[in-house]
C-alpha cells in the first residue's frame, strides 16, 4: 500500500444539499459520496487482498467468542485547520451521529450490534474503544462507515 504523504486539495463543481453529517442523509452512498472525498474511516475494503484493511484505526481485535471488538486507533492523526488530534472520543461521536439517525439507512444496524441488550462499550484510554456487541458477529459493516 501506498504511504500518503503531501497535501491534496480536492474540488467538486458542486455538492448539492449537504449531507456530511449521517444524520441529515438517509443513504449511506450518498453520505459517502460526500464524505469520501475529505474524510477517512477506521478501515477500508481493499479489493486486491479481498479484507478490510486499517487506516484510522491502526488495528482491531476479536475475541475468541466474536462478541467483543478492540479498536486501536492511530496516534498522531489530526485535524485540520488546527483542530487537534483525533482520539476515541472523536470516533465515538461519529458512530453515535450513526446510531442516533433517523434517517441514516445504517442506524438501526448501529443499533442492533453496539447497542444489544446485552452489549455495552468502553474507552480504557484515548486510542482505545472496546465494542461488546453481546451477541457474536463475523463482521462489522458499520467499520467502514466510522
Amino acid at each position: 500500500m501506498v504511504k500518503p504523504s503531501g497535501t491534496i486539495n480536492v474540488g467538486q463543481k458542486e455538492l448539492g444539499p449537504y449531507f456530511g453529517s449521517p444524520k441529515l442523509s438517509g443513504n449511506p452512498q450518498i453520505f459517502l459520496n460526500n464524505a469520501a472525498p475529505v474524510t477517512e474511516t477506521l478501515g477500508m475494503y481493499d479489493f486486491d487482498s479481498n479484507k478490510v484493511v486499517p487506516m484510522l484505526a491502526e488495528s482491531w481485535d476479536i475475541s475468541a467468542d466474536g462478541t467483543t471488538w478492540t479498536y486501536h486507533i492511530r496516534k498522531g492523526v489530526q485535524f485540520h485547520k488546527g483542530f487537534g488530534e483525533m482520539t476515541v472520543a472523536d470516533v465515538v461521536f461519529s458512530f453515535e451521529q450513526i446510531r442516533d439517525s433517523e434517517k441514516h439507512a445504517r442506524a438501526s444496524n448501529a443499533r442492533k450490534i453496539f447497542f444489544a441488550d446485552d452489549g455495552n462499550q468502553t474507552t480504557p484510554d484515548d486510542y482505545t474503544w472496546v465494542v461488546n456487541s453481546g451477541v457474536a458477529f463475523s463482521d462489522i459493516p458499520i467499520l467502514e462507515l466510522l
